[in-house]
């Protein structure tokens, strides 16, 4: 290194050489080689697709023919085939290895930080490392959630056809609560991605060496929360009209037009810049403090002086944002000669879904749309019921809030890596995201709370009626409706 100096290098060619250098340590002892784990997300995927597939061809070709009754007052087939073959995935992605990371000096001759992980060992860690709180947001979403979404399904589906009305009442709030919640089972497969970006960059071989990969567990977890929250969207509440529920109109008047209108163009204009400036500056960062390595006792002391001369500290230290690190996942996806990438990391095409489409692209679009219903509502004095669907469906996939709570969880949960000498901490990206997800809350929590009082034209448009809630847009068609926008109920 004195004679030469020091060398640049990209990204990826760090991260190839990574992989040469920790294999000889024998990290892939422990952690699933890359093609085999392209393998499995082919599985896993292809097995959740046909499934889907599966359950509608059942419910088109056999169920309508041989079962009495409308099609509407049955599940439907493609969410009991999505929904089964969801939680198939449950189990493990909790005890299969999530994802596993080496940090290494000398060209890999001295590790100085290690970890594998799945859920339920992380959560074990966390208590015994004195985080009961990361604890509490790990068990309480990634276990206890999932749990509680299937119990409620079940729950729904029992007793929508129950002859009391109160027992339906409960069905249909049973579902509808399933919908709000269903997204908040992934929020540290977010911080897990991040992770990954950061420690992959701290890679400068052949001082520091530095890799991460995401596990099966990953795969399968991160396909459960997104299987499971498509499904739940398509699950059939009892509509209110059935529950009778649209006798008596509400009347009264909600927030005026010109001042929700006003209210979400406000919400727009602060969005705007702290979702650029969120997405584009660093939200965490990740140091590797030698005084805790060294106290750990995972290096000898006497090697400090060599590491010093090294700056070995100032080589592990990486920041992360959103922005960067969707465009790093994009480059990992397919191998490149010219990046020194050698294998596909299909891991990286769904965490690269995960972060441009649910969280960037969807919660960009649920603010446009929610800014076109508020004009509308103002101008035509309507409810724009194919919006307002649409806003609520984008509410519920669009995960910027999920991506941030995961980042607090995973810096809440920090202790058990800060003992190894890795130190996760804020930076001012997180707090622009923060106040951009509450500016989206504003605009959704106006416009969908005035909408619940605007007159909707009626089917043969010669009168208006006063809605008491969303889930009056439903379609009663044969074939079981659209989907139910009922988030505010």
């Amino acid at each position: 290194v004195s004679a030469g100096g020091p060398t640049c290098v990209t990204r990826a060619e760090s991260t190839s050489r990574a992989h040469i250098a920790l294999g000889a340590m024998g990290v892939y002892d422990d952690i699933t080689p890359t093609p085999v784990v392209n393998r499995y997300v082919i599985y896993i995927t292809s097995f959740v697709v046909l499934s889907t597939i599966a359950g509608l061809v059942a419910d088109t070709f056999i169920c309508r023919k041989r079962l009495k009754g409308a099609p509407q007052d049955r599940p439907r087939g493609w969410v009991l085939g999505m929904l089964v073959s969801s939680y198939m995935l449950l189990l493990p992605g909790l005890f299969h290895t999530l994802f596993g990371y080496k940090i290494a000096v000398m060209n890999g001759m001295k590790v100085m930080s290690e970890r594998k992980e799945n859920t339920f060992e992380f959560a074990q860690e966390l208590v015994k490392a004195g985080s009961a709180t990361g604890c509490f947001f790990v068990v309480t979403f990634a276990m206890v959630l999932p749990v509680v979404k299937l119990f409620l399904l079940c729950l729904g589906g029992i007793l929508r056809h129950n002859e009391e009305v109160g027992k339906r009442k409960c069905a249909r709030r049973s579902i509808i609560f399933v919908q709000r919640i269903s997204k908040w089972a992934s929020p540290d497969m977010f911080a897990y991605i991040l992770m990954t970006y950061l420690i992959r960059g701290i890679n400068h071989p052949p001082i520091l060496c530095g890799n991460m990969d995401l596990d099966i567990g990953f795969t399968c977890f991160a396909t459960f929360c997104i299987a499971s929250t498509i499904c739940s969207l398509g699950a059939r509440a009892p509509s209110k009209r059935d529950l009778g529920l649209n006798e008596t109109p509400k009347t009264g008047c909600g927030f005026k037009t010109m001042l929700v209108l006003l209210c979400v163009i406000a919400a727009c204009i602060v969005f705007v810049p702290t979702l650029i400036y969120g997405i584009t500056k660093p939200c965490m960062a990740l140091r590797v403090d030698m005084d805790l390595v060294f106290a750990s006792g995972e290096v000898d002391i006497s090697l400090k002086p060599i590491i010093e001369a090294l700056h070995v500290q100032d080589l592990a230290a990486d920041d992360v944002s959103l922005w960067d690190c969707t465009t790093q996942l994009f480059k990992w996806i397919a191998p490149s000669e010219e990046e020194a990438h050698e294998h596909w990391e299909l891991n990286s095409l769904i965490a690269f879904l995960l972060l441009s489409v649910l969280v960037i692209t969807f919660t960009i679009l649920d603010m446009i749309v929610l800014l076109a219903s508020a004009a509308y509502m103002h101008m035509q004095k309507r409810k724009p019921v194919f919006l307002l669907e649409f806003a609520h469906f984008l509410r519920k996939l669009s995960m910027l809030d999920v991506c941030v709570t995961g980042i607090l969880i995973i810096i809440l949960a920090g202790r058990i890596y800060r003992a190894s000498g890795v130190v996760v901490t804020f930076q001012e990206g997180w707090v622009l995201l923060v106040v951009a997800e509450l500016c989206h809350y504003i605009a959704y929590y106006a416009v969908s709370i005035t909408s619940r009082y605007a007159p909707n034209e009626s089917s043969d448009g010669l009168h208006t009626v006063m809605l008491k809630g969303e889930d009056d847009t439903e379609k009663d068609s044969t074939d079981g409706g659209s989907y139910q926008n009922s988030d505010s109920e």
